[in-house]
């Protein structure tokens, strides 16, 4: 069967054998007269294909790159839109470099303050052994990602590789194919991984159920404590898709009607009859391709009228501008650091107002988002590391509380340290004795000073206003 012919239907396709191997996606090429057959064997919900089909369908498998796939038919609907529209793209990675761009480190601490006091130093190993398994798992890239994930589905979710007791790798895993199962109360029972046609089963768990320890999961405002959290492509999934028609279809044609009007075209068939008069009409306006600087000989009498059916341009960019401010509020994200500022001149990157902005976005959505990030980690992936250390070495047993914790602490953004508040303009204590010159220099100097520091008060107060909007 020829390859990419555009008759046949394409699907993609999950195949995995097991939950931290990662899944092929698989591209399947149909027969198009097949594709009646194809309703009886494919299970469209979870993307797979009966051990039937083989015997029943003439298809070829093409191994496809996930992220270059373009199959967004397939795809979670929520990373589908991060992965196709420019804009929501930019945001959200932007947002994650912010949060991790700088690093991290850890710092032991008492779990119970009344233990303070006592020497943390004797705990050192514990912060040796918790630093190398971070360096291991590349802690650095996993959050980074995870902070994209965690926006685009709501939850970033990783299986905790172990050989010979001790931790390899963070294997990521999709999240929109990991339901939490509970508990009555509502702690976590269980991961269930669907929507990949897989099949394992461990000992006291059902078929690819996977207990709470051999994940790591990071949320975006879990409000429910469900142990999922909430998507930020969410609302505004409906804003991505009337942009992404503005930009494939709507402006696509306005721009081709400035060049290419439509009309009319009318002529004399003379005595012909009906099904020559349509032959001869269809010939013209097939062969009425008009190219410019170009001379054309007919023996017909035609007579063009166009019609104006332009769309107002203006209108349309000005839609899709209102919908990328939409778009750039959601994320929180100030349009001077997307190059997108609708301000003459935007905002020069280095500037003094840059770094103001900048500012005051890291000191905002990145500090709040660092602070849910650093709490989730300290709570599911360093305790669980300090329990493995210290059981495995008898220093606590099964079940037991450890008495310290890490704390995970970012480190502070470059532009934050370097851009400081202005300080107030003070005025100059006159000295013990001054000429009357002298003086009226001293009050111009000290006025001069007045009015430039509260033309800065003026400039940091409407950046903050444009700040506050985009939210």
């Amino acid at each position: 069967m020829a390859r990419g012919r555009k008759a046949s239907p394409v699907l993609v396709i999950q195949i995995a054998k097991s939950p931290w191997e990662k899944a092929r996606d698989v591209e399947i090429d149909f027969d198009k007269s097949e594709e009646d057959k194809l309703q009886k064997v494919y299970n469209p919900k979870e993307r797979t294909l009966s051990a039937a089909a083989k015997g029943t369908l003439n298809y070829s498998e093409l191994d496809v790159v996930f992220a270059r796939s373009t199959s967004y038919d397939s795809m979670d609907k929520y990373f589908r839109e991060f992965k196709r529209d420019s804009l929501a793209r930019q945001c959200t990675i932007l947002k994650a470099g912010w949060t991790t761009k700088e690093g991290f480190k850890t710092e032991l601490d008492w779990v119970n303050p009344a233990t303070k006091g006592g020497n943390l130093a004797t705990f050192n190993p514990i912060k040796d052994y918790v630093d190398n398994t971070n360096r291991i798992v590349d802690l650095d890239g996993i959050l980074r990602n995870a902070v994209i994930f965690m926006q685009v589905s709501g939850i970033a979710t990783y299986y905790i590789l172990e050989e010979d007791d001790d931790v390899k790798a963070l294997i990521e895993l999709e999240p929109w194919n990991m339901t939490p199962r509970l508990n009555e109360d509502g702690t976590l029972k269980s991961w269930k991984y669907t929507g990949v046609k897989i099949e394992f089963e461990l000992e006291g768990y059902e078929s690819n159920e996977l207990p709470p320890e051999c994940i790591f999961y990071i949320t975006n405002s879990a409000v429910l404590n469900e142990h999922v959290g909430l998507s930020d492509i969410e609302p505004i999934i409906e804003t991505l898709a009337s942009r992404r028609y503005l930009l494939q279809e709507a402006i696509q044609e306005s721009a081709k009607s400035l060049w290419a009007p439509s009309g009319f075209l009318s002529f004399d068939t003379g005595k012909q009859k009906e099904a020559q008069a349509k032959t001869t009409i269809a010939t013209i306006i097939d062969n009425t391709t008009l190219s410019p600087g170009r001379l054309y000989g007919i023996n017909q009498d035609l007579k063009f009228t166009q019609v104006n059916i332009s769309p107002d341009l203006q209108k349309l960019v000005a839609a899709k501008d209102d919908l990328d401010r939409e778009i750039i509020g959601n994320f929180e994200v100030p349009a001077a650091l997307l190059s997108r500022s609708t301000q003459a001149g935007g905002l020069s990157i280095g500037s003094e107002e840059a770094k103001t902005t900048a500012k005051m976005f890291i000191n905002g959505p990145i500090a709040d988002m660092q602070k849910r990030v650093g709490r989730q980690v300290e709570a599911r992936w360093y305790d669980f590391l300090i329990r493995k250390f210290m059981v495995k070495t008898k220093t606590l047993k099964e079940g037991q509380a450890p008495p310290i914790k890490l704390k995970h602490i970012w480190n502070p953004n470059s532009i934050s340290e370097e851009h400081e508040s202005e300080p107030e303009a003070k005025s100059v204590p006159p000295p013990a004795t001054e000429t009357n010159e002298e003086k009226n220099a001293r009050m111009l100097k000290a006025s001069v000073d007045i009015e430039v520091s509260k033309a800065k008060k003026e400039l940091y107060a409407e950046l903050l206003k444009g700040i506050r909007d985009l939210r």
